[in-house]
């Protein structure tokens, strides 16, 4: 039974992290073939005060991108996909012709 546990940064909207949760729990269930019901997710947030990226606090990072905005979850669990098999080379159809040997 897989159980993820996700950390966000405090304050997202609860529609949010319902989707997030359903959207990891669709992941890892597809992945693993799994009934979904068998996925536990855990989302954990933190304080915007004690977190940091590149050593900055989140509190007093500025960014671009609004903080209720999530990145696109299809794109980060599309499925990969699938590598052909390797196949033996090709035998050549004719032999090789040995090199005579010199007598002495």
């Amino acid at each position: 039974m897989p159980f993820v546990i996700a950390h966000i940064a405090r304050g997202r909207p609860l529609d949010k992290r319902r989707r997030l949760a359903a959207a990891i729990t669709a992941a890892v269930s597809e992945i693993f073939e799994l009934d979904p019901a068998q996925t536990q997710v855990l989302i954990q947030e933190h304080d915007r005060d004690s977190w940091a990226i590149g050593g900055e606090l989140l509190s007093e990072r500025v960014t671009t991108r609004k903080s209720d905005d999530l990145p696109d979850l299809d794109s980060l669990f599309r499925k990969l996909p699938e590598r052909p098999t390797a196949k033996a080379p090709a035998k050549s159809a004719q032999k090789r012709k040995a090199k005579p040997r010199s007598r002495r």
